[in-house]
C-alpha cells in the first residue's frame, strides 16, 4: 500500500475511534468538550495532543490492570513493595469492610481514617471527645459516593471499598509536608511540595531536569492557600523513588510524606485532578504535556483485540511520523 494511501487509512480508522468515542462516552466526551472550547478546540481522542485529551484516552481506551492496583490505597502497597520501592508506606493499624469491625481504643489514636477507593475521603482521629457516633456519622457513606462516576476515572469502580487506619504522618511542630511528584516514564518532571497546618496549605512548585538541577517555579498551583516562605527542595532519594515507581506508567503522579526527614510512600495517582485542567490541560507546551507519551501506554505493549490492533497500528504509525521514533528514555 503506498504511502498516501496508508495515511488516509489511519485517518479513517482515527475517525472511527472519535466517531466511538462520542457515541460510547458522549457524557464524558462532552465534560472534555466544555474545557476544550475555551481554547477554541474540540476533544481528539484517536491521536491525543495536550494533555486533558491524553487523560480522555487513558480512561476510555488505556485499561491497565495496574491503574486498578495502585489505585486501591491497600494493594498499592504491596505493588510498590513488589516494584522495588525502599521507602516505607504509613502502618496500617486496620482495615475492614464495616465501621462496626473498627476496634475502639483507634478512637485515641493519633492516626486517619480512609476509604481505600477514593480521595478526599478522609478523617483525624484522636481528636478530643471523639465518639464513634461521630466518626460513623462521617464515614458511613463514604462507599455510597463512587466518585468514578462524575469524571470516569474507571480504575476506581473495580476496587473493592474497604475502611483503613493509617499511622498520622505529622512532624513535631504540627506540619505535614507532602511532595507530589510527576512522572513520565522513569524520567520526573516537577515536585509540587505542600507544607498543611491547622487547615491551612502552602505550596511551592520545583522544576526536575535530567541533567540534575532543581528550580524553584514561578508556577502556581491549584493546590495550596499561598506559597512557602522557606524553600524545600526534594533530595535525590525521592526523586530517585518516584522516579523508579513512575518507570511502570507512561505517566503517574507518585505522592510522598516527609516526616523528620525521612520520606514515606503516600499515594499514586492515575488521574491527577480527575485528568480535567483548565486551561493548561490544553497547552501544547507544558512539560507536562510535552513529557507525556502515549506509546509508553500499556495499551501499546499488549495484545488488544483485532479493531483495537488495527487502531494501535495507526496510532503508531502516525506518532512516528508526527513525532519521531520513541525515545527510550
Amino acid at each position: 500500500m503506498q504511502n498516501w494511501a496508508i495515511l488516509v487509512f489511519d485517518h479513517i480508522v482515527f475517525a472511527c475511534v472519535e466517531f466511538w468515542g462520542i457515541c460510547r462516552h458522549n457524557r464524558l466526551w462532552r465534560k472534555y468538550l466544555r474545557i476544550a472550547q475555551k481554547g477554541g478546540r474540540v476533544p481528539c481522542l484517536s491521536f491525543p495532543r495536550v494533555e486533558n485529551d491524553k487523560f480522555y484516552w487513558r480512561k476510555t481506551i488505556d485499561h491497565n490492570p495496574d491503574f486498578v492496583t495502585v489505585s486501591d490505597k491497600l494493594a498499592s502497597k504491596d505493588w510498590a513493595i513488589k516494584a522495588g520501592c525502599t521507602i516505607p508506606s504509613p502502618s496500617t493499624l486496620w482495615s475492614g469492610e464495616s465501621l462496626k469491625e473498627l476496634p475502639k481504643h483507634l478512637l485515641g489514636e493519633q492516626a486517619i481514617l480512609k476509604s481505600n477507593n477514593s480521595y478526599g475521603q478522609c478523617f483525624r482521629l484522636g481528636q478530643p471527645d471523639l465518639t464513634f457516633e461521630m466518626v460513623q456519622a462521617t464515614a458511613k457513606d463514604w462507599f455510597k459516593l463512587q466518585h468514578w462516576k462524575r469524571c470516569y476515572e474507571i480504575a476506581y469502580k473495580y476496587v473493592t471499598p474497604q475502611y483503613l487506619v493509617e499511622q498520622l504522618l505529622e512532624n513535631a511542630d504540627g506540619t505535614i509536608v507532602e511532595i507530589k511528584f510527576l512522572t513520565y516514564g522513569s524520567r520526573v518532571v516537577r515536585a509540587i511540595l505542600i507544607e498543611s497546618q491547622n487547615g491551612v496549605r502552602k505550596a511551592q512548585v520545583w522544576d526536575l531536569y535530567p541533567d540534575g538541577r532543581k528550580i524553584l517555579s514561578p508556577k502556581k498551583t491549584v493546590i495550596g492557600e499561598g506559597e512557602l516562605h522557606r524553600d524545600i527542595p526534594p533530595d535525590d532519594t525521592a526523586i530517585e523513588v518516584a522516579s523508579l515507581l513512575g518507570s511502570y506508567f507512561d505517566h503517574i503522579r507518585v505522592d510522598l510524606y516527609l516526616v523528620s526527614d525521612r520520606y514515606y510512600l503516600g499515594e499514586l495517582t492515575v488521574y491527577d485532578m480527575a485528568g480535567m485542567f483548565s486551561p493548561v490541560g490544553l497547552d501544547l507546551e507544558i512539560i507536562s504535556n510535552t513529557s507525556w507519551d502515549l506509546r509508553r501506554a500499556w495499551f501499546f505493549k499488549e495484545k488488544q483485540t483485532w479493531y483495537w490492533e488495527v487502531y494501535k497500528f495507526a496510532y503508531l504509525r502516525h506518532a512516528t511520523r508526527v513525532f519521531g521514533e520513541l525515545d527510550a528514555s
